[in-house]
């Protein structure tokens, strides 16, 4: 991750002192306000956006009994931003065609390209976030990058699996395969191949 904001190592300093005094209240404020405070998944601040998703990754180090509660709550924003894009577009293109129709008709078009821009800023920028994550995390042991990947999973079939129209937040999870292939491939597959046999 890049150097932190001073007020960041206050807060998340903060929050340790308050899992020390009480970790069953971090634990409920966790689970109520994890999503509910998230910013606005449209928002066009996206450092706002990908700031909170960085904070939530961070609390998972500091907090492991909830990480798979936290991780689910960054993948999940990531799912809902993928939903929204469309698919078999392309999300770069810059030729911004001439609508030679009514006005109305051009608004329409420029209110929709405006939201898929930001849906697809907050999108790259969130998922640039989580492989940061994962970087840090496996550090190139790879015991860490099988237990992250144990852990993504429980979010993938959860999250990413039932999801209809994504095309871009599974790669988390191709990702964490990459960095131990022999291993974690052929386990991937076999658990890929038995959601197959049995939904």
């Amino acid at each position: 991750f890049p150097p932190r904001p001073f007020s960041d190592l206050n807060l998340h300093e903060a929050l340790r002192s308050v899992i020390r005094v009480s970790p069953l209240a971090v634990t409920s404020a966790i689970s109520t306000y994890g999503k509910s405070c998230m910013p606005f998944m449209m928002t066009p601040l996206t450092h706002c956006h990908t700031n909170y998703l960085r904070n939530i990754l961070e609390i998972s180090e500091y907090l492991p009994s909830e990480k798979i509660a936290l991780y689910t709550l960054v993948i999940d924003r990531l799912v809902h931003l993928d939903a929204n894009l469309p698919v078999g577009e392309d999300l770069y293109d810059e030729a911004d065609e001439d609508d030679e129709g009514e006005n109305d008709n051009a608004e329409d078009h420029k209110a929709k390209k405006k939201r898929i821009d930001t849906c697809r800023d907050n999108l790259d920028e969130g998922m640039k976030v989580v492989y940061e994550f994962i970087h840090r995390k496996v550090n190139g042991d790879e015991s860490r990058v099988i237990s992250l990947y144990d852990d993504f999973l429980q979010v993938f079939e959860a999250n990413i699996l039932p999801s209809y129209a994504t095309g871009h937040v599974q790669f988390h999870l191709f990702y964490i395969c990459s960095l131990a292939p022999k291993t974690l491939s052929i386990k991937f597959l076999d658990c890929m191949w038995k959601k197959f046999l049995n939904p």
